[in-house]
């Protein structure tokens, strides 16, 4: 989105590994940074850090994670922490040190919330424009909510909220690595145990929410001149072609998120209407006079999408392979994959093989059957020269071993 290009396009990513993405793609912050913005990156995610090359353009850059360090007295936001660590484990009705831990592990949103205020409060001593990204860190596994919101919406299933909990540290708590032997063993799951983990889940929805709220509120209060989005990152699987998570595949539940756009005329859009990530990045560059020749978006106040566009990177098999070898692959892309769809078909397609289906099913091809469509949906990917076309110019990035793992357990590295 930074970017306003397809995967293909920047490919920071679509080899298994984070790269740093080309001098020559100029980040949207880079383009308003020159014509005077102030900008300010809030960032949880070391993919859209220095690492990676994607704090270009912000002169206000915060990293927030809760690590260990975080807590010790020579951490520049320790009080912020301990504040809001100390809060939680005092809400918290159980004495449970994995439970207390995770409490202290997961105090991103609050941290992050107060940063992004304080700056936003501290531009009305300016005259600048200014443009902020906030990566909300969002609901992601192990889905563990903090003692605020565990127990939101557990009236309505079979376990208790304690049950609910357990049964998502269980399956979850291991990272990535659990994550991907539960795929490879099968998902053998009740309807209640379904219902249970996406209890989890939406009570962390509700936390990111609420996060939101607070931003948007004090954004609102320092400028009577603001163009607002709130856009989601990715869905989540909970069983869906056997895979939980956000892995391997580019089903409708992952790649359908919620967009709110406000302050931008002339926008009349409800939950029907087609619009991607990179058609946002064109729209902001129109209205502010940078558009470049790269942006390979739409401007939603002039068209309506017919087409999405979503692309997935190289897939690594080989831990699946050695939880269960009889793991049936051949049900996903291994190499780099685009998927077109308008709505009702859906074509996935790579170097190897082309799939069509109709949707909702997303598991039969019909491409034999359905020949029109087939090369209706491929002209939509030849028409915009959407193709992979890997570039040797890239750089390595270089993080941390934490910062590794945390990327695996985000989906970013295989």
């Amino acid at each position: 989105m930074l970017t306003g290009t397809y995967l293909s396009t920047h490919q920071v990513g679509q080899d298994g590994k984070a790269n740093v993405h080309l001098s020559s793609l100029l980040t949207l912050p880079e383009l308003l940074q020159d014509i005077g913005y102030e900008t300010a990156l809030f960032t949880p995610n070391p993919f859209v850090s220095e690492a990676t090359g994607l704090d270009r353009g912000f002169n206000h850059t915060k990293s927030v994670k809760a690590v260990p360090e975080s807590y010790s007295p020579r951490h520049e936001d320790v009080l912020d922490y301990w504040i809001e660590g100390l809060r939680r484990i005092f809400q918290s009705r159980a004495i449970d040190l994995a439970r207390t831990k995770h409490e202290l592990k997961t105090t991103e949103n609050e941290v992050l919330q107060r940063h992004a205020k304080r700056w936003l409060k501290s531009t009305r001593t300016e005259n600048s424009p200014f443009f902020a990204y906030a990566h909300i860190p969002g609901p992601h596994h192990p889905y563990l909510p903090n003692a605020d919101y565990v127990d939101c919406f557990t009236d309505d299933i079979a376990f208790s909220t304690e049950e609910a909990y357990s049964l998502v540290k269980e399956i979850y708590y291991g990272g990535s690595d659990e994550i991907k032997r539960e795929i490879a063993t099968g998902l053998d799951l009740s309807h209640n145990e379904w219902d249970a983990i996406e209890a989890m889940y939406d009570a962390t929805l509700k936390h990111m929410d609420q996060t939101v709220e607070e931003i948007v509120s004090t954004a609102r209060s320092e400028s009577d001149d603001l163009i607002l989005v709130v856009v989601g990152d990715h869905g989540e699987l909970f069983g869906e072609h056997g895979v939980i998570g956000h892995n391997l595949v580019l089903h409708e539940k992952l790649i359908r998120v919620p967009m709110v756009v406000s302050g931008i005329p002339d926008v009349v859009t409800d939950e029907d209407t087609m619009t991607q990530q990179i058609d946002l990045t064109r729209t902001l560059a129109e209205i502010t006079g940078v558009v470049r020749d790269q942006f390979e978006g739409q401007d939603i106040r002039d068209s309506e999408r017919k087409y999405g566009v979503s692309q997935y990177g190289q897939a690594d098999f080989k831990a699946y392979l050695e939880y269960n070898q009889g793991f049936d692959i051949g049900r996903f892309f291994e190499k780099p994959y685009t998927m077109v769809t308008d709505g009702e078909y859906k074509l996935a397609t790579n170097v190897e093989r082309t799939e069509l289906y109709r949707l909702p099913d997303e598991t039969t091809d019909v491409s034999e059957l359905k020949e029109n469509h087939l090369q209706r949906l491929s002209g939509v990917l030849k028409d915009h020269d959407i193709e992979w076309d890997r570039n040797d110019e890239y750089e390595n990035s270089e993080f941390t071993e934490s910062q590794i793992e945390q990327l695996k357990d985000l989906g970013y590295l295989s």
